[in-house]
């Protein structure tokens, strides 16, 4: 009991120590969150910063735990940790597995990852547009702006995916309005 008291704790103090515009969130919200506000330069900052705290503070081993049990963002975040090699062995199969565990309980970042993952033949999956296409949908819908400019410069090509300018502006626009330049610039 003192043991879960403590990891609890920890993880609080984590929450608290890494505000995310002035708001409590969970650490897997404020990665993703953060994720998709910033370069890859600083995402990889964040990534390092967070998992020496993670690691410092016995959090990695709450996450994995969650994980184990079928929470989705813990899903995502032990996949994040596999595809940067954070406090575990970098391992891109691994990777892929959480997030597709994940994107399977509908986790719109995970859906993103495995989307990109699966255009790119990464993480063991066979490089395969359609279903990327497919993941990059659930993220979409769930509301992430990269997915919809990447999904909306797939329906607008119209290279390996059936091409749709209609929906592709629908994307570009709800991405734009979320900030996303990419999507501004394709509008």
């Amino acid at each position: 009991a003192n043991s879960m008291l403590r990891q609890k704790a920890l993880a609080n103090l984590l929450c608290q120590r890494l505000t995310f515009v002035g708001r409590p969130a969970s650490v897997a919200a404020r990665v993703f969150a953060i994720r998709r506000l910033t370069t890859p330069s600083t995402v990889s900052w964040l990534s390092e910063r967070l998992s020496k705290q993670l690691s410092r503070m016995g959090a990695l081993d709450v996450i994995r735990t969650a994980a184990e049990k079928g929470d989705d963002k813990a899903m995502a975040l032990m996949g994040v940790c596999h595809a940067m090699g954070r406090d575990v062995e970098k391992d891109e199969v691994k990777a892929a597995e959480w997030f597709k565990q994940s994107a399977e309980k509908g986790n719109p970042e995970a859906a993103l990852a495995l989307g990109l993952w699966t255009l790119e033949g990464r993480g063991g999956q066979q490089a395969d547009p359609v279903q990327a296409a497919a993941f990059l949908e659930i993220a979409s819908v769930g509301g992430v702006p990269q997915a919809q400019t990447m999904l909306g410069i797939m329906l607008q090509e119209g290279t390996d995916i059936t091409q749709d300018l209609k929906k592709a502006v629908k994307l570009f626009t709800q991405a734009a309005d979320a900030g996303d330049g990419k999507a501004m610039y394709n509008l």
